[in-house]
């Protein structure tokens, strides 16, 4: 039940920019995976460990789309999806998962801005291999 009203709750109080973002995401469009274990960067050589991309035990991977947001807007976000803080944050462009092979598909349900890298393979070195790509084309942020 919180969960549902939380959800509600972040409906209305998201920004009018978040509301006009198209069903479709763009191909140049920027997305955000959120990192809230430091096993999953390396802060000191500036790259994101492909750990961090990996999909989840519904073969999604959660991402944010970003355009049109400051670093500050990005930072917000991703600090109030959890209740632990953001620790880093990596960022590749929608056409770079695309190219991989894998799809970008919007879900706002739980976030206007959120949405889902699916199509991953089922057998896990292949998943690997994906990740390492997303990894080598990911930029890190560190919160500081």
């Amino acid at each position: 039940m919180i969960r549902f009203l939380y959800r509600l709750l972040k409906l209305f109080i998201a920004s009018d920019s978040d509301s006009t973002l198209p069903a479709t995401v763009d191909a140049h469009e920027p997305l955000t995976r959120f990192i809230f274990s430091s096993e999953n960067f390396a802060h000191t050589k500036g790259v994101v460990k492909p750990k961090a991309f990996l999909p989840d035990g519904n073969g999604e991977t959660s991402v944010f789309r970003v355009s049109s947001l400051g670093s500050n807007q990005i930072w917000e976000i991703g600090n109030k999806i959890r209740k632990e803080k953001v620790k880093a944050r990596g960022s590749v462009v929608t056409g770079t998962v695309r190219r991989i092979g894998l799809q970008v598909n919007s879900a706002p349900e739980e976030h206007p801005r959120h949405a889902i890298i699916v199509g991953w393979p089922k057998e896990k070195h292949a998943k690997i291999m994906l990740a390492v790509e997303l990894s080598k084309k990911a930029s890190l942020h560190v919160q500081s």
